[in-house]
């Protein structure tokens, strides 16, 4: 597992004003090999109120580390709100492919009033010299986990494929389709993104895609369907890469107009 420390006023710049926390370089979700990346903030507070948190965690590893398996359990207590969660997970690895299983539930009571909420998470990765790809299908209740837990993924259930195969040391292809369905509304959204990315040389990358969208909201439906194209390059001991990308409507459904985008990034 690798980590990464940034640094206030060199990596990052707090808004005490919105309460916000600006990253001067974009943070991917996922590594080059898909693996999650997650971003921990750690502070301190000063309150008058007292409360506490406890959890623990027991696992054990089978096969040689082929089978791994894990029970964990936190509770808090703060503000008069008592918060439990609970969670089993399993990992088995099968020569090239990795099996993820994991299932929790919280509950919380607060005022007398008891709300629980569940999360699901089936995960399926196949690594070979030259195929990455990803299955997935998640799910998460709109009240699940604690008040500082990321909410993003809350009242959302997701199922997707991402995948990356090496055509050749300078050919990539990538491929990205997903299923998001809000829990409360029942609303969905559908895509899919598909890329060629070639690498000129070491400094410069072209890619050409075609990017296709299924928006629902409150029942109306919007759509686009774009083609894509980019070019970046990496300048000054590869600390700055500037990049192109447009993207064009190609059919007479596309809700979206066209688009140029210019980016630059500088490494300190």
């Amino acid at each position: 597992v690798d980590s990464q420390t940034l640094t206030r006023d060199i990596d990052y710049v707090l808004d005490y004003n919105d309460g916000t926390i600006y990253f001067k370089q974009p943070i991917r979700a996922n590594d080059e090999n898909f693996n999650p990346r997650y971003i921990v903030a750690e502070y301190d507070v000063e309150s008058g109120e007292t409360g506490y948190v406890s959890g623990g965690r027991a696992g054990v590893k089978l096969m040689d580390d082929k089978v791994k398996a894990g029970v964990t359990a936190i509770t808090q207590n703060q503000r008069g709100e008592d918060i439990s969660l609970r969670g089993a997970d399993v990992q088995v690895k099968l020569g090239d492919t990795e099996i993820k299983a994991e299932v929790a539930q919280s509950e919380s009571v607060s005022n007398g009033s008891e709300t629980g909420a569940n999360a699901q998470l089936v995960e399926v990765t196949h690594r070979t010299e030259k195929l990455t790809a990803k299955a997935y299908v998640r799910s998460q209740d709109e009240d699940f986990g604690f008040e500082q837990s990321p909410q993003s993924e809350n009242n959302y259930r997701k199922e997707g494929l991402e995948g990356s195969y090496y055509l050749s040391d300078r050919n990539q292809l990538q491929i990205d389709t997903f299923h998001h369905e809000e829990i409360s509304s029942g609303d969905d959204t559908y895509q899919l993104e598909a890329q060629w990315l070639r690498n000129l040389d070491e400094k410069q990358q072209i890619s050409v895609g075609v990017l296709t969208t299924q928006d629902e909201d409150d029942g109306d439906k919007q759509f686009s369907d774009k083609l894509t194209a980019g070019y970046k390059t990496r300048l000054m001991g590869n600390r700055l890469q500037l990049g192109v990308n447009g993207a064009s409507a190609m059919t007479a459904r596309s809700d979206e107009d066209d688009e140029i985008s210019l980016s630059a990034e500088y490494r300190i």
